[in-house]
């Protein structure tokens, strides 16, 4: 029963008293509703409260086991000999490459945006987010069988990461390094990179991606 129901019937039942003088039989009544109106009232909304709740809960525990799942799937395709790059590292593409005309551009607008942000920690999250490209076109390139193309691409790749690896070193030696937005990004970054240069490792690639599996392996040590 709601408060405004309990609020009509005292205003009813003290009209019956006023008008037919049932004192005696109103007031009992008046007090059982107050004693037990309210409990009933907290009582109901409690269930609703912790209904919502357990619905929540499953949902939650669903999405989990989802998580999993995907998880197992891409290991297994992982060691059957598949990795779906593009659900890696959507939604980067890889835009222009070494091999294509004006792609001294694309660095050099890389670059500007580089210098622009003063930020250490976020201009380190931008180089590794610049190293995500490079390694998505790298990948591009050896399924296009342009092997010394993928290879500068990785060289490229290895500048970046190095220059990560030294803002964390430096961030890490003064007591800065931090679980920010910025240095959890560059961890997520690195994962993903790093389950690629795996795989390819892994399948041994005649391009040295080697290195760079190294490097970023580093950079996860670094923030673990």
């Amino acid at each position: 029963m709601g408060l405004d129901s309990e609020r009509s019937l005292v205003y009813s039942l003290l009209k019956i008293m006023k008008h037919n003088k049932l004192s005696i039989l109103a007031v009992p009544i008046l007090l059982l509703m107050f004693v037990f109106a309210p409990t009933a009232f907290v009582s109901s909304t409690y269930a609703i409260d912790y209904a919502t709740e357990k619905e929540n809960e499953v949902l939650e525990n669903e999405i989990k086991e989802d998580e999993v799942v995907e998880e197992e799937m891409e290991v297994e395709n992982e060691e059957n000999g598949v990795l779906d790059v593009y659900e890696l590292f959507w939604p980067i593409a890889p835009g222009k490459t070494v091999n294509q005309s004006f792609y001294f551009l694309k660095q050099l607008k890389e670059n500007i945006r580089a210098v622009l942000i003063l930020d250490k920690i976020a201009k380190a999250d931008y180089q590794m987010f610049l190293v995500t490209k490079r390694v998505v076109e790298a990948d591009t390139l050896v399924k296009q069988g342009e092997s010394d193309a993928a290879e500068k691409t990785l060289k490229l790749a290895q500048e970046r990461l190095k220059q990560v690896l030294t803002t964390l070193e430096d961030a890490k030696s003064k007591n800065e390094l931090k679980a920010t937005g910025g240095t959890i990004n560059i961890q997520n970054q690195a994962k993903n990179v790093k389950r690629l240069t795996d795989w390819y490792v892994s399948q041994d690639s005649e391009v040295s991606w080697g290195e760079v599996d190294n490097l970023v392996e580093k950079i996860l040590q670094i923030l673990s």
